[in-house]
C-alpha cells in the first residue's frame, strides 16, 4: 500500500495520495464539479481493474492463476479497453481523458493501461491495446509527453 508522509503524517491508499498530488500539482484542482466527476471516474475506473488483477497475483496454484488472468484477458479487459476508449472519446478533447489538457486521469490511465499492455503479467498478451484504438491513441499521446519520457528516463529500472 503506498503511503504519503506530509508533516509526520502518514496518509495511505494511492488514489487518496493521486488526488493529493494532483491538487496540489493542478492536474486536479478544478473548481468544476462535473470536472473532478469526470476524472473521478477515471481514478475509479483503473482501481477497479487494479482490483480485479490482485487476485490473480495473490493465487499460488500456477493452473488457476491461469485460468483467472485467461478469463480476466478475454471478458473483463477486453470490455474495459473498449469502455475506456468511449469515455476517452466521449469528453471534450479526443486524447485527454478529461477536458483540454492532461490530469491526473491521464496518468493514472496511462500507467495502468501501459502496465496491463506490457506482457508483464502472463497469459495477458503485450500489445493487446492495438484492438482499441482511442484508448491505444491516449496511450501514446500521454507516454509520448516530453515530462513522461524525462520521469521514465530518471525513475525506469534498467
Amino acid at each position: 500500500m503506498p503511503v504519503l508522509e506530509v508533516d509526520g503524517v502518514p496518509y495511505a491508499q494511492a488514489m487518496a495520495v493521486a488526488r493529493l498530488c494532483g491538487r496540489l500539482s493542478r492536474l486536479y484542482s478544478s473548481d468544476d464539479v462535473l470536472t473532478v466527476f469526470a476524472i473521478d471516474e477515471f481514478l475509479d475506473a483503473v482501481t477497479e481493474i487494479n482490483n480485479r488483477v490482485y487476485p490473480t497475483m495473490l493465487e499460488p496454484d500456477p493452473v488457476k492463476k491461469w485460468g483467472m488472468r485467461r478469463a480476466f484477458a478475454e471478458i473483463m479487459l477486453s470490455q474495459w479497453l473498449s469502455n475506456l476508449g468511449s469515455r476517452i472519446l466521449a469528453h471534450t478533447h479526443p486524447v485527454w481523458a478529461v477536458g483540454s489538457d492532461v490530469t491526473i486521469a491521464n496518468l493514472e490511465t496511462w500507467r495502468s493501461v501501459g502496465w496491463l499492455n506490457s506482457g508483464m503479467l502472463d497469459v495477458i498478451p503485450p500489445g493487446m491495446l492495438s484492438a482499441y484504438p482511442a484508448t491505444q491513441s491516449h496511450f501514446n499521446t500521454i507516454d509520448q509527453l516530453k515530462s513522461i519520457r524525462g520521469w521514465m528516463a530518471q525513475y525506469r529500472k534498467a
